[in-house]
């Protein structure tokens, strides 16, 4: 800290100590003036008074010719206002001598005088009284008849007057000074505040800007000293920068070329991206398809290989690309509520096929102090699950896989109590191989593994584990983890979150109500299994009993004891669970109980084996906790389940969107291949599609039909795809655009922005899902189309014109192909008086014939044309050409049936 901050410097000194010099002068003499004011003032007032008195005596003295007594003339004086101020009042004859006197006794000036007085004359006795320079004497003549009889002689001191002046000066210096003080403290405040403080902070800024090197020594405390050497040194630092400008001007060639190299890398992984994908486009939807028809095992096998082999291939990419934005810090979070539980189970269900190849158990459990819902990437938390749990299952051979989560509420304010944040904590437990303590450093760098041979074995690019980590960090948590080789490991996360409200109906109060008080019976021997049954039961608000074999299960029935609803396990020991659903049967009491199987097996093994019916349900593993409690409330309730299911994607299924959603779509992509893979998807779906394979033929196909859809690819040859949709929006009318889905590659971030800024309405990756097709067509409404012809206009013209009408309707279809070729030769050799006769003449007969919309833009090209500006004239051409396509394919229609009837 500058120790000039704490204690007055020269500066201070300098300037506050001249300011308050002179402001202590200034009180000083005000308070002089004030003080000789005031003197004057009481001594003007005073000799007044004893002027109007001493006039008064002699007026008094005159009237009464000297027969003015001492009592008259002491009752007079003591009427008076001057008070002690007065010292004698003598009346004398012309001789001198006293006739009447009053002496005022109360003042102690006149006691010696008073002492001495005598007979005689007054004159010698008064004088040593009156040299006395604080008594002063006022004389009046006394004159009857225009002779002077003798005068009045009056005395005052102004011994008082000085002494209450004195004590006033002191009064008024004492102020002065203390006004001063509070003045000098002030500005000594402001001072500091408004100059040397900010004149401080100026030298210590102006010193941190500098190098240590180049700092000077400050060891006075005036910041105008100090700020003057700091100028002589900035000055030299100045010019050492200059210097330095002039060596980062010959870099800057360099830095320009590193930012163009840093583009040219965001467009290579874009390209790179692009590239890759399309052929996996290709590989993933052909075998989709093919796997949809009629193979053989060893072929369904083949082709399974296949897609697995592309789908592996495309995480590879995702997960490169992935670790390329989170490196570039252009990876972005969504903030959206989601429930966590079918959250984890979505996860879950994408590694029960691996699981049930390997017998392992797969479970979570979510603590009872856990949000049901939260607000967060929902994508992203599925990322992060599904590396972790991957790598579980991969390097996990018996045992089990489960997910424990729970939450730790952070501090937050009142206006948070309804949706607190959280802290939510994961924990992926397995059973498998472990990490050896010497290996674990190489968790979670890129492109590595634990062991550089398991890659071998198990494959994999090592980027999983980097990725996830790094997706926890930006959603405000960290990642670690716990291992023993041999044991197993547990991978642990957290995240921050916001509570949000859930809705889904198995945290309703329904559910509570159907299942409160219930009594179930839990088999299972894996102990995972039956915490989180247990779990599960008693959030609805049941009471649970678990065993851990089929023999314990019978013998705590056979007891008596009862329940209204059995969970079995299908694989345990010595007893599966078909065999203890048939001896549980054999039991008098329990025919009727109700039992649910639990399942690691297929839906047709599933299905299968309940085709007897022993079971109320029977649901696979892991237990989806939606599941479990639609098959409660089926049997307490008897609400119908409604389990999620993987619906079979046939064809008559699909089928169905085209008929029920019917559009007309065109196809934009340049690889033959993919144009074959989007139109099987689009049969599959029950469309036909029209495909061209640039942006050129896009404007093209507008020209002669009207889209509702365009699937339209980004990289194209010729025209690409962004142009495309600039060109498109521009043609045709608000009213006419039609619904532009962007197909891509690309996955960059800001792609998905870039394509809606460009007028794109939405966005389909590839390899192309037929969920994310059906998705984006199902978005789109077919084009409000004018209407071709007016029914009511065309009525009065069957009904002017009867049997005659079809022969208009041909000479009309002649006649307007005609005009047509003749309004486009006009537009393209610029006749503006060509095109208005020509507009004209197609304007009329349409408008006859209930083709309004037709009449009006024949109408605007009349208009335009007797303007004579041929300013987008070609546009409005090719919107005539389309529209008269759709009146000659009504009124073709028209004759048709008038054929057919006749």
């Amino acid at each position: 800290m500058n120790l000039s901050n704490l204690t007055p410097n020269k500066i201070t000194l300098r300037y506050l100590g001249l300011t308050s010099l002179g402001l202590l002068l200034a009180q000083l003499l005000f308070g002089v003036i004030q003080i000789r004011w005031r003197y004057y003032q009481r001594v003007e007032n005073l000799t007044t008074k004893i002027e109007d008195l001493s006039q008064e005596v002699s007026i008094i003295s005159e009237d009464s010719n000297f027969q003015l007594d001492d009592g008259t003339l002491e009752r007079l004086m003591r009427q008076s206002s001057v008070g002690k101020d007065l010292l004698y009042s003598i009346v004398v004859n012309e001789q001198g001598e006293p006739t009447t006197s009053f002496f005022n006794q109360d003042n102690s000036s006149i006691a010696v005088t008073l002492s001495q007085f005598r007979k005689g004359k007054v004159e010698s006795q008064l004088e040593p009284l009156l040299q006395k320079p604080h008594i002063r004497e006022i004389r009046r003549p006394i004159i009857v008849a225009g002779q002077s009889l003798g005068e009045v002689r009056i005395a005052y001191t102004l011994e008082s007057i000085q002494e209450s002046n004195l004590k006033s000066a002191t009064k008024i210096l004492i102020a002065s000074f203390i006004v001063s003080g509070v003045l000098i403290l002030i500005m000594f405040v402001m001072f500091r505040r408004e100059v040397q403080l900010p004149l401080g902070r100026l030298v210590s800024k102006t010193q941190s800007l500098l190098p240590k090197e180049k700092r000077p020594k400050l060891n006075q405390w005036d910041e105008l000293y100090q700020l003057e050497k700091l100028i002589a040194s900035v000055g030299d630092y100045f010019q050492d920068i200059q210097d330095l400008q002039k060596k980062m001007a010959q870099q800057k060639a360099s830095e320009k070329a590193l930012e163009e190299l840093n583009l040219a890398k965001s467009e290579f992984l874009s390209m790179i991206g692009h590239e890759i994908r399309t052929p996996l486009n290709a590989v993933t939807g052909m075998t989709g398809l093919l796997l949809d028809t009629q193979l053989n095992e060893q072929q369904q096998e083949f082709v399974g290989i296949i897609r697995d082999s592309g789908k592996n291939l495309l995480t590879m990419i995702n997960n490169i690309l992935d670790f390329s934005k989170i490196e570039a810090n252009k990876l972005e979070l969504e903030e959206a509520p989601f429930e966590l539980g079918p959250c984890i189970e979505e996860v879950l269900r994408l590694f029960v096929s691996q699981a049930s190849q390997k017998n392992l158990e797969l479970a979570y459990l979510i603590e009872s102090n856990t949000p049901n819902a939260i607000v967060g990437d929902s994508t992203r938390l599925k990322q992060i699950l599904a590396n972790l749990i991957g790598n579980a299952v991969k390097f996990t051979e018996q045992g089990e896989v489960v997910i424990y989560v729970n939450a730790t509420p952070l501090n937050h304010t009142e206006e948070e109590q309804e949706n607190p944040n959280y802290e939510l904590r994961f924990a992926v437990k397995d059973t498998g191989i472990g990490i050896p303590a010497n290996r674990s450093h190489r968790l979670f760098q890129p492109f590595s593994q634990v062991d550089t041979s398991t890659t071998r074995q198990y494959g994999g690019t090592g980027l999983g584990l980097v990725i996830s980590k790094r997706l926890s960090k930006l959603m405000g948590g960290k990642m670690w983890v716990h291992s023993i080789e041999g044991k197993g490991s547990t991978f642990n996360f957290t995240l921050c979150a916001k509570a949000t409200p859930s809705f889904s109906p198995v945290t309703s109060q329904e559910g509570e109500g159907a299942l409160m008080g219930k009594r179930m019976l839990i088999i299972d021997d894996n102990l995972t299994n039956q915490k989180i049954l247990i779990n599960q039961a008693q959030s609805w608000g049941m009471y649970t009993c678990t065993v851990d074999s089929a023999e314990k299960a019978l013998e705590w029935l056979r007891r008596g004891n009862l329940c209204e609803v059995a969970i079995l396990d299908m694989n345990m020991p010595e007893m599966d669970g078909l065999e203890l659903a048939r001896e549980i049967r054999k039991q008098s009491k329990c025919a009727t109980l109700p039992l649910v199987m639990l399942s690691s097996i297929t839906k047709a093994e599933m299905a299968s084996q309940n085709s007897q019916g022993e079971f109320a349900s029977v649901l696979i593993k892991p237990v989806q906790k939606s599941q479990l409690y639609y098959a409660l409330m089926d049997i307490f309730a008897g609400t119908p389940i409604k389990v999620t299911r993987n619906k079979p994607e046939s064809y008559l299924e699909e089928s169905l969107l085209g008929e029920t959603h019917p559009l007309k779509i065109l196809v934009a992509e340049d690889v033959v291949v993919n144009q074959q893979v989007v139109h099987l998807l689009l049969e599959k779906l029950g469309y036909r599609a029209d495909i061209v394979s640039d942006g050129r033929e896009v404007l093209e196909a507008l020209k002669t039909r009207s889209y509702d859809v365009i699937l339209m690819d980004i990289r194209m040859p010729e025209m690409d795809g962004l142009t495309a949709t600039h060109y498109v929006r521009e043609i045709l009318p608000p009213d006419k655009h039609p619904f532009i889905v962007a197909m891509t590659a690309e996955s960059m971030q800001g792609d998905r922005e870039k394509f809606l800024a460009a007028g794109m309405d939405d966005y389909i990756p590839k390899p192309i899902r037929i969920e994310e097709l059906k998705r984006a067509l199902s978005l789109c409404q077919p084009c409000s189309e004018s209407v071709v012809i007016d029914e009511k206009i065309f009525d009065q013209l069957r009904k002017m014109a009867g049997k005659q009408t079809n022969e208009i309707i041909e000479g009309y279809l002649q006649d307007a192909s005609l005009t047509l070729e003749g309004m486009r030769k006009a537009v393209e050799d610029k006749d503006t008086e060509q095109l208005r006769q020509a507009a004209h003449a197609l304007r009329s007969p349409s408008g006859s014939l209930g083709a309004t919309y037709l009449s009006d833009l024949c109408k605007e090209m009349e208009e335009v044309a007797r303007q004579g500006v041929l300013k987008g004239s070609s546009d409005k051409m090719s919107r005539i050409a389309i529209e008269y396509d759709r009146v000659s394919e009504a009124l073709q229609k028209e004759l048709q049936r008038e054929f057919t009837a006749t």
